[in-house]
């Protein structure tokens, strides 16, 4: 199947959206069939990586075009296997973003990848969701731990679509995410430096206390300014490859005195999924688009005045109806979450579940 096009291209979305309560499904029935469908995805992506890969992980990097083989196999078919699972529930589910988009975008090696946007299902109630079938791509393709397949549900119009800039649509948000605490203490437009100190004085820390995560400068040069300057004030600096997504949820639900804060440039949804989850339990998080033209621009002397948007912004919908699952391909090292399991006659599958609870991890046996 080819790249599925949103419609409505070049419309930015409205400033305001409405949420509609009053086509929200049951909630058990919305978790019931979103849990369905992360887990089918993760299965299937389980599936391929044993075929692909083995049982062991693979330590040396793929050519790139074998990477991009397994790449367009694995996401492929676990969006398949989500978009089949959707397709049974009696309500439906109305895909507004789907990561994928930037690698069909930028062509890499002719990949072609299926998108799960959309409407699925059936009935006069309605969900809106975005999903990234397999986060953590790389990883999956080696067979390495932090593969997961994601998803944020709400009810229609709770969350913000990503606008397109330049006929195509945003790859990435510029990112905040921390714990409640310090919401009214730091600001994406104000100097790296100022937010450490604001986060130290209000929780009366030391800066060592403080763990700046950012994805790495060496491949995202947005991001040196704001690593160099968490290195300065004597924070803590875990840089990475990929995963940020993991990383923002950690964040939101990290300790105020021992405080994970996500900063600079990262995917976008992942950065929407991640705001749905921050929404849900009242976490700090600001998110401001990064055009195709600024990919590459400082962050930390970008400036102007460009919109930030908070969680509320960003996910109107309240936080009781916010929802965000994870069910894990690979081990997921971030939550201690176990990989996949093939069983006789079942897998087990475990799931992270974000919603105004918290966070909970819960284990299925999904019939083979």
């Amino acid at each position: 199947m080819a790249l599925e096009q949103r419609t409505g291209q070049g419309v930015k979305p409205p400033d305001i959206l409405i949420p509609r309560t009053e086509l929200y499904p049951e909630r058990e029935l919305v978790v019931a069939h979103s849990l369905r469908a992360v887990q089918a995805a993760a299965i299937s992506a389980h599936n391929n990586i044993f075929v692909l890969v083995g049982s062991e992980p693979e330590q040396t990097n793929l050519p790139p075009e074998e990477k991009f083989r397994r790449e367009e196999i694995i996401d492929n078919d676990a969006t398949k296997f989500f978009i089949r699972s959707l397709e049974s529930a009696p309500f439906l589910f109305i895909g507004i973003d789907a990561e994928g988009a930037k690698e069909a975008q930028e062509g890499k090696a002719g990949i072609i990848m299926d998108l799960a946007i959309g409407t699925y299902g059936s009935g006069e109630k309605m969900v809106c969701f975005v999903v990234d079938v397999v986060e953590g791509t790389t990883a999956a393709t080696h067979g390495r731990p932090n593969a997961w397949s994601i998803m944020a549900v709400a009810p229609v119009g709770g969350i913000t679509p990503i606008p397109e800039d330049e006929g195509r649509k945003i790859n990435y948000f510029q990112k905040l995410f921390a714990p409640a605490a310090f919401e009214k203490s730091i600001s994406i437009d104000r100097p790296t430096i100022d937010n450490l100190r604001s986060i130290t004085r209000a929780a009366q820390i030391r800066p060592s206390d403080i763990t700046v995560a950012i994805m790495d400068p060496e491949t995202r040069p947005a991001n040196v300014t704001i690593t160099q300057k968490a290195h300065d004030f004597g924070a803590k600096v875990e840089t990475f490859s990929a995963g940020d997504f993991a990383w923002s949820l950690r964040a939101i639900n990290s300790d105020p005195e021992k405080p994970i804060i996500v900063m600079g440039r990262g995917g976008a949804e992942e950065g929407s999924i991640a705001a749905v989850a921050a929404r849900a339990i009242g976490a700090t998080c600001q998110l401001r688009y990064i055009s195709h033209a600024n990919k590459a621009s400082d962050l930390e002397t970008l400036g102007g005045d460009r919109k930030i948007w908070t969680a509320k912004d960003f996910v109107p919908a309240q936080p009781d109806d916010c929802l965000v699952l994870g069910s894990a391909i690979t081990k997921n090292e971030h939550f201690d979450i176990g990989a996949v399991r093939k069983r006789p006659f079942a897998y087990s599958v475990q799931t992270l579940v974000v919603d105004s609870n918290g966070f909970n991890i819960r284990t299925d046996e999904v019939a083979a």
